[in-house]
């Protein structure tokens, strides 16, 4: 007896092929994050495969249908709230044996927004049901599409990208406007930042752009970053650090050893541990002037470019 609420973008999925696509993406056992739980098709299926389902549901008009899915399924918890405030963090295991995966029907125009929040969280995989238009936005090229833009240049950044069916409007109720596309994200390692300046310049730009550096202050500090973190490896800087003071003290207890059984006579070798060598400021500003970047385009907010600048921007971070 509840009508969809267009203005909050609900359109409910009914088509039974499209919603196990979406099922089948679950690995069996994973924790499953849905978004737009609605009258609790797709989230009844999701029980059936998912070792638990926490469903994300802004209208508490579905609250008594919903009940009676948790009742139906015990590995389901409803979590009535909105998809872009909530913190994502929270609901994630800590026990790294158990994988978590993001499904969700989303209303289309909030579909960028979820993006930015989902963007570095540790998940498996998110497979979201998006707008026809958007689906080709995220796979646009700065040399060929028109739809290129911060969305393309955000999901290219953080995710691989596959389109894995497109679903006609006819298979929504109501009608939506526009057919749809089922996309399946895919988290890149960390390894992929450590070794491409582009993806980890582009992260920096996208991490800090709440704070709104000037775009030539983010690519200097991302390109002193970058000298570390190539070196450094898949480690974290603490554990980097960790490791180097364990070696250390290895080769000082080594040392001490050499001192006792020979007398202070042993060769002192070489220390297997080795530092950072930094980039200095000058030499960061050298690359970027050699990058041909418009100033126009340095001396703005990376959230102020419009899509020409970002196309610009694009190109000269293809190094």
């Amino acid at each position: 007896g509840v009508s969809p609420n267009e203005n909050l973008g609900q359109h409910f999925l009914i088509d039974q092929v499209s919603i196990d696509l979406l099922a089948q993406s679950v690995s069996p056992g994973n924790t499953v994050i849905e978004i737009g739980a609605g009258v609790g098709q797709l989230t009844e299926v999701l029980a059936k495969r998912a070792g638990k389902v926490l469903s994300i549901e802004i209208d508490r008009r579905f609250e008594p249908v919903l009940t009676e899915v948790t009742q139906k399924h015990p590995n389901v918890q409803i979590i009535f709230g909105n998809a872009l405030t909530l913190k994502y963090t929270d609901l994630i295991p800590r026990q790294e044996e158990v994988g978590v995966q993001i499904v969700a029907n989303l209303p289309f125009h909030i579909t960028e927004p979820f993006l930015h929040k989902i963007a570095g969280l540790p998940i498996e995989s998110a497979t979201l049901v998006v707008g026809e238009r958007l689906a080709l936005a995220i796979q646009a090229s700065s040399e060929t599409s028109l739809d290129f833009g911060q969305l393309t240049l955000l999901a290219q950044t953080f995710f691989n990208i596959d389109v894995l069916s497109a679903v006609e409007k006819q298979k929504f109720f109501p009608v939506p406007r526009t057919d749809a596309a089922v996309i399946r994200l895919i988290p890149k390692e960390e390894l992929e930042f450590r070794t491409q300046i582009r993806l980890f310049l582009f992260r920096r730009l996208f991490m800090t752009r709440k704070r709104s550096p000037l775009v030539k202050n983010c690519l200097k500090e991302g390109i002193i970053e970058f000298t570390q973190a190539s070196q450094i490896g898949t480690l974290s800087k603490r554990e980097y650090h960790r490791k180097t003071r364990s070696t250390v003290k290895a080769d000082l207890k080594r040392l001490v050893t050499d001192y006792n059984i020979n007398g202070g006579h042993a060769g002192i070798e070489e220390s297997e541990s080795e530092s950072i060598s930094y980039l200095t400021q000058s030499q960061a500003r050298t690359i970027i002037e050699k990058m041909g970047i418009p100033e126009a385009i340095l001396s703005k907010p990376f959230e102020q470019l419009n899509n020409n600048e970002l196309e610009v921007l694009s190109k000269a971070l293809r190094l």
